[in-house]
């Protein structure tokens, strides 16, 4: 949708910043809703239900490696849907809450494969669904209209705080640090060397950067090492040992958390990452 301006509607339906939330992008066809496990219940007696949607299983904490868990599904009858993903033989119990989307004409196949696909693709998120999806026909309008949607979808679960879709293709330097950074920042230590930059959507360590095998004594970080990993997002760099090379872009969280998982040892990621000039980011943040 690129980066014109967007007004996003969010209303909590009992008040709370915890309960019930509806949400939708001004002038799109996209309406959402966000429950709580506890509140299904009585979510399901007001009868708002009645269209095909895509949903959301996610825990609301994310796990050691801070990757948040998720189930993504399609339905045309959602209290059904859900109750048996309740159900406690299901083994689905890690989720607490449900987030889905509708829209008028929406294709359930199409946009479950895309949301599984992309899901799986960035590596934001421990995908809980098991199976692929098979590609099923779609006239090219249809799925035009489709992908808009399914931006959509994105730009609502990242307001929402689970910004698993997000990517680092595209993304636009954060403003703040364009000129200072001239773009490029770079982390070096224990023959580990990597190069990144401020995005609107979190810290990106660009491909072919390197990481040390060394471990944090952070465990949050030694988790998400070990994910990214056996995601080969980190793979053993043959050329030498003791270092691991990114096999692609990756988007973390923070600068620290991309700094420790790089350097292997607890750190504030404000100071070890430098622009080619050699001033810190902490340095930059106070001049910009």
């Amino acid at each position: 949708m690129g980066k014109e301006p967007k007004t996003i509607e969010i209303f909590l339906r009992d008040g709370t910043l915890t309960g019930v939330k509806t949400i939708s992008l001004m002038g799109r066809d996209i309406k959402g809703f966000s429950v709580p496990r506890d509140k299904l219940s009585n979510f399901f007696q007001e009868g708002e239900l009645s269209k095909p949607v895509i949903y959301f299983l996610f825990a609301i904490e994310p796990k050691e490696n801070g990757l948040f868990q998720v189930y993504i599904g399609k339905t045309t009858n959602f209290v059904n849907r859900v109750n048996f993903h309740r159900n406690i033989n299901n083994k689905k119990e890690f989720w607490d809450i449900v987030i889905a989307f509708s829209g008028e004409g929406i294709d359930l196949d199409y946009l479950e494969r895309k949301c599984i696909e992309l899901a799986k693709n960035q590596r934001r998120c421990i995908l809980e669904n098991r199976a692929d999806r098979t590609e099923g026909f779609i006239l090219e309008a249809h799925r035009a209209r489709m992908d808009e949607f399914l931006s959509y979808i994105g730009i609502l679960l990242h307001t929402l705080g689970y910004p698993i879709f997000s990517t680092t293709q595209g993304l636009k330097e954060n403003k703040k640090f364009e000129k200072a950074t001239n773009d490029i920042l770079i982390c070096k230590g224990r023959g580990a060397e990597a190069k990144g930059k401020m995005t609107d959507d979190g810290f990106v360590v660009l491909k072919n950067s390197t990481a040390t095998e060394g471990v944090a004594k952070l465990p949050s970080y030694n988790k998400l090492k070990e994910f990214l990993e056996k995601e080969k997002v980190l793979k053993p760099l043959s050329k030498k040992k003791g270092l691991l090379e990114f096999t692609s872009d990756y988007t973390f969280k923070s600068p620290s958390a991309a700094s420790n998982v790089i350097l292997g040892f607890a750190n504030n990621g404000r100071k070890f990452w430098k622009n080619t000039e050699g001033k810190t980011l902490a340095q930059i943040e106070n001049i910009s």
